[in-house]
């Protein structure tokens, strides 16, 4: 037969209650029967603790850990592990090699569907490797991995870099950016790797700063990770209404000591080559510092090859085009 329920077992104490008690208000009987209650709170806390440690202690009895299972234990480690030192939160185990095909197959059905929405056509990757081994690469990265072990490997971006992707015009190096970024809100919702990259096209910013007549939205690129698109020289001389103002500048800037301290990510697309662009940004600035944070935040990858959408004007027009 259970014992009669005490005071402090039947009486609640609200949150506001509480606050009111710990400061030293009440009466003597309030404060003792708070006493009390914070007592049996307690030990029922640790009573439910101790049950929980036994079940898990009985679970893991029952197991019979084969040594297969003892070598996938210790790669989701250390996946796990990759995750935490790159600043990416992992709620829950991740076994590397399931996330790293999750990620290859998911950035390139999310760059297929792309390609086939601007062009009514799948993707023709003939004579392009570079965006097959970009796609490659940057599935790596997505999941934290940097260790190539495919039949055909490739040098995988250093997982806490940034990646910057230059090029001329039209050669696919928006497609693959908005590809990843599309790839890693669902590997983020579905493996838990901690990188989820938002996309913001440049022009559509400066177009936004133009009619809103304010920089409120550069503020907001430099919080999370992010895609910045199209990033060109007309951007980087731009006159706020008569006063220079080097945004680019200082968002480039202000998003180096985000990644430093909070690992924020960026994916940069430019036609701008990564010196061309630190010499502009730079030219009015007695300190240039902004080449060797670049050098330092970013993996650079270039995009050659002709533009595909002159390719597919030139399918479509037929042998009436004229030769370039």
């Amino acid at each position: 037969m259970p014992p009669p329920s005490t005071s402090a077992d039947t009486q609640t104490f609200g949150p506001l209650k509480r606050k009111m008690l710990d400061a030293g208000h009440g009466t003597p009987e309030q404060q003792a029967a708070y006493r009390e209650w914070k007592a049996a709170r307690a030990r029922r806390l640790e009573e439910r603790r101790l049950q929980d440690e036994v079940k898990f202690l009985e679970k893991c009895e029952q197991l019979d850990l084969k040594r297969s299972d003892k070598e996938l234990i210790l790669q989701a480690s250390k996946a796990r592990m990759h995750r935490t030192l790159n600043r990416r939160y992992v709620g829950r185990r991740v076994d590397a090699a399931d996330a790293y095909q999750a990620a290859r197959q998911l950035i390139y059905m999310a760059y297929q569907r792309l390609v086939m929405d601007r062009t009514g056509a799948p993707p023709a990757f003939t004579g392009r490797q570079e965006i097959i081994t970009l796609l490659h690469r940057l599935a790596h990265w997505l999941v934290g991995d940097e260790i190539c072990t495919c039949p055909e490997p490739v040098d995988c971006i250093p997982v806490l870099k940034s990646v910057l992707v230059y090029g001329p015009p039209g050669n696919g190096k928006s497609t693959v950016a908005e590809a990843a970024a599309v790839a890693s809100v669902q590997l983020s919702h579905a493996y838990d790797t901690g990188m989820r990259l938002g996309y913001r096209n440049f022009d559509n910013v400066m177009m936004t700063i133009r009619t809103s007549q304010s920089l409120a939205p550069v503020e907001e690129l430099c919080r999370s990770s992010l895609v910045l698109d199209e990033i060109r020289e007309n951007h980087l001389t731009y006159t706020h209404y008569g006063d220079r103002v080097s945004l680019m500048y200082d968002l480039l800037m202000v998003r180096y000591q985000n990644w430093v301290r909070d690992g924020v990510q960026t994916v940069i697309t430019s036609n701008l080559r990564p010196d061309d662009l630190a010499r502009e940004l730079e030219r009015n600035e007695t300190t240039p510092r902004l080449t060797d944070r670049l050098i330092e935040q970013y993996e650079m990858v270039a995009m050659r090859g002709d533009s595909f959408r002159r390719r597919v004007s030139a399918a479509s027009a037929g042998p009436n085009l004229p030769a370039e």
